[in-house]
């Protein structure tokens, strides 16, 4: 769990998160796409050594959940189970017309 009041290193952040510490290291370098741009982890250098507000990574995080039509972040939202899928399809043909 990252509490929004703490600075990580590389290290504490990626144990945290449960990835390793080149990841982070990655995603601080390189950053995710997200919606067509590229969203680097925020950090800054203190000494030798980046650190991560807690409260930043979790913005950042948040930044890259997906979005619904009106633009909330829907974190629960899941792909479809084949069933689940097949059902949409077909109220969407019969929508159109297209089966009945």
């Amino acid at each position: 769990m990252i509490d929004p009041q703490t600075t990580y290193t590389a290290c504490q952040l990626a144990n945290a998160l449960q990835v390793s510490p080149r990841t982070i290291e990655r995603h601080r370098r390189r950053g995710v796409p997200v919606a067509g741009e590229l969203l680097r982890l925020p950090a800054r250098r203190i000494g030798k050594v980046w650190r991560f507000a807690g409260r930043e990574v979790l913005d950042w995080l948040a930044a890259q959940q997906p979005r619904d039509r009106e633009g909330d972040a829907s974190p629960t939202r899941t792909l479809a189970a084949p069933a689940q899928r097949r059902r949409l399809v077909d109220q969407e043909l019969r929508a159109l017309g297209l089966k009945s």
